[in-house]
């Protein structure tokens, strides 16, 4: 009241959710005033929840400016004049016709708005009729804790959730024809269906909200929905499903993020970005891998013009952490387990020997010989040395530091999950070989061995410390085991806190192991983890689309696509017109999807007695051509022919034992609905 006169007033509305309201006195200035809190209700809800009483000289923030302030519009694509709406902030109100002409109403945030559309359809024996929904919606302003104002790219795109509807209205017939194309093209494999939907499952992290697209174009993630911010570099170190599903939104990361904002005079990348925390030693050599990934899915050598100085300078800096230039990392190595470990390891060694050939490559690329000298030189003395060091007989552990750093991580003689993550990242792109083929092949087995658990109860009544990623009667595979019976002995009396660790099933770690045993032949051990992870999160036990480790929807888990790329033995380098495949899968007759810098498709071959026939079939885009790579049994040595279409293609060939690299004459391209197709006889 201003001098007795009700002059601003503010009403419950039979909710416990608290509300903020705002009351504009400018035109009372001078006189007094007096807030009273009436309570004249007698019947059922008798109570008044006020809080947060504040004064200011002016608004501290605008409705429009709120960052949970947004548009939603529901709507049917094709209206019809007897169509009806309902809509009411109360859930009361009178159905109106609709759609000739649109309809906005206003909500206030705490109330629950009811609202309908609706068709009455007479049908006729055995008729069907459809009718299409839309639910669109644009709230522009997201704000995220650290970073303040970032918005929503499709905000940009997009004035209002009315013109999405029209966008989709008016572009139906090609987003739904692309959309069923795909999903046609995906599940038109012969790769088993669950595995299909457990690779899916890992390409829909990037429709949760783990990952936002920034008002600016940004790519950004969360380990999971709202944990851990700054796109961490070691647990996007294990991601594929966005780098080859939407190549263009990581370059993003790369060349404006990475190498952008948060590049450091030094070369190094802090592991969170912005939110800083310093060098990690696996983070900084995903970086590099995650650079010649990015580079093998572009179109041309544009991406890597532009980050290759910066690139460089980051695996300078990694290469100053091989502080004797020996090839083997010593110091301290902090890493995705969240405490530092010192003394070598194959894990990490690995990583950055992966890294060196990597940055071997790119520098190969762009010309600058005397880097790419320097990188095969590293890498031959740490992988020349490999093996002595890290080799026990049954599998790759880490050299212990113990007295230096008592207070450190360690996990010595164990068998370690991620022991040749780096192998594995080198035979995804192409890089060669780390370690020996025989023991690589050797202590993936063991981990197999000693690692997967058909069921986790026994081993975690025994082993208590840690998070219940697998519960009791679930099969999984832990983080580190110590076959030989010294846990205590290499952990210590009072192991750090982080060691609980080493009980957990991380999904994204298994499909990191899965991918690499698929890889290394070993088919039959690492699909079996991939179903164990599947059946964990069948429908009777939790939300399929969601693989959870320290929070929903974690990144990590897109490591799944990996073991997508190995079971398709897929090789791929966009700028070079390079594409290849070696099935691990029922090779003789296999088809499964692929995407590529420029476009998608499928790939199908039969082996059938004396002849062997591949097809590459561009389904959207185009792909650029000039060599094909094909595993070919040796009974087939024939000159391969090759046709586009109908009309022949002249190429050469060469083979080294079962790849078969076909180089075509003149560069080609195949464009959307064509198919190169290529036969080899004996």
């Amino acid at each position: 009241r201003v001098e007795g006169k009700i002059v601003r007033t503010a009403t419950g509305r039979q909710t416990d959710m608290m509300r903020l309201d705002r009351f504009g006195v400018e035109e009372f200035a001078g006189k007094k005033a007096r807030l009273e809190i009436v309570d004249e209700e007698t019947g059922f809800w008798g109570q008044i929840a006020i809080g947060a009483i504040r004064f200011v000289d002016s608004a501290t923030e605008t409705l429009k400016d709120r960052s949970d302030v947004g548009d939603m519009t529901f709507a049917m694509l094709d209206p019809q004049g007897t169509d009806k709406a309902f809509h009411s902030p109360h859930s009361t109100g009178q159905p109106f016709p609709t759609f000739s002409k649109s309809k906005e109403i206003v909500a206030d945030v705490p109330n629950r708005p009811l609202s309908n559309l609706s068709r009455m359809l007479f049908l006729s024996p055995g008729e069907e009729k459809s009718v299409t929904f839309v639910i669109a919606w644009r709230f522009p302003n997201l704000s995220l804790a650290g970073l303040g104002r970032v918005g929503n790219h499709y905000a940009t795109r997009f004035a209002s959730s009315a013109e999405v509807v029209d966008h989709i209205r008016d572009n139906w017939r090609s987003l739904n024809e692309t959309t069923r194309l795909w999903h046609k093209t995906w599940n038109d494999s012969t790769l088993p269906h669950w595995f299909l939907d457990r690779v899916a499952a890992g390409i829909a992290v990037a429709a949760t909200m783990t990952v936002h697209r920034f008002g600016d174009g940004r790519f950004y993630g969360w380990e999971g929905v709202g944990g851990c911010e700054g796109t961490c570099g070691h647990v996007w170190g294990y991601a594929q499903s966005v780098g080859r599903m939407f190549p263009s939104l990581e370059r993003t990361r790369r060349e404006d993020v990475d190498y952008g904002i948060c590049f450091t005079s030094s070369g190094m990348i802090p592991f969170r970005s912005e939110f800083g925390f310093g060098y990690a030693a696996d983070a900084q050599a995903g970086y590099i891998l995650r650079t010649y990934r990015e580079h093998q899915m572009s179109a041309d050598d544009g991406f890597l013009k532009r980050v290759y100085p910066r690139m460089k300078k980051a695996l300078e800096f990694l290469i100053k952490e091989d502080a004797n230039d020996n090839g083997v990392l010593e110091g301290r190595q902090h890493n995705t387990l969240d405490v530092d470990i010192y003394g070598p390891s194959s894990w990490l060694t690995s990583y950055y020997l992966a890294a060196l050939r990597a940055g071997e490559e790119m520098a190969k690329e762009t010309g600058d010989t005397a880097f790419a000298t320097r990188c095969r030189t590293l890498f031959n003395r740490g992988s020349g040395q490999f093996n002595a060091l890290f080799w026990n007989g049954e599998y790759y552990v880490q050299v212990l530091n113990k007295a230096e750093h008592p207070e450190a991580l360690r996990y010595g003689n164990g068998c370690e999950i991620d022991q040749l993550m780096g192998q594995g990242w080198a035979t995804q792109l192409g890089l060669g070989r780390i370690a020996p083929a025989a023991e690589s092949k050797k202590a993936l087995k063991a981990l197999h061995k000693y690692n997967f658990l058909s069921d986790i109860g026994p081993y975690r009544d025994r082993f208590k410390p840690g998070r219940w990623y697998a519960m009791p009667g679930e099969p999984g595979m832990v983080q580190c085991t110590f076959p030989a019976g010294d846990r205590n002995e290499i952990l210590g009396p009072t192991p750090t806190w982080a060691s609980m660790y080493f009980n957990e099933c991380w999904t994204g770690t298994e499909h990191q192991a899965a991918g690499h045993m698929v890889a290394e032949g070993l088919v039959e051990e690492g699909m079996a983890v991939v179903k164990a992870v599947h059946d964990r999160h069948l429908p009777s036990r939790r939300n399929p689309w969601n693989e959870v480790e320290f929070s929903d929807h974690y990144a990590r888990s897109m490591a799944i696509h990996g073991v997508y790329l190995s079971a398709c033995g897929y090789e791929h380098h966009g700028p070079k017109g390079h594409l290849g495949f070696a099935p691990r899968i029922n090779p003789q007759d296999f088809r499964a999807a692929f995407t590529a810098a420029e476009g998608w498709g499928n790939f199908e071959q039969k082996i059938d007695g004396a002849q062997m026939t591949a097809k590459i079939r561009v389904r959207r885009g185009r792909l650029r051509l000039n060599t094909v790579a094909l595993e070919v049994p040796t009974r087939l040595q024939k000159t391969p022919t090759v046709w586009l279409g109908t009309q022949p293609v002249a190429a050469t060939f060469t083979r080294e034992g079962n790849r078969v690299l076909v180089r075509l004459d003149k560069e080609t391209i195949v464009t959307a609905g064509r198919e190169l197709r290529v036969q080899i006889t004996a």
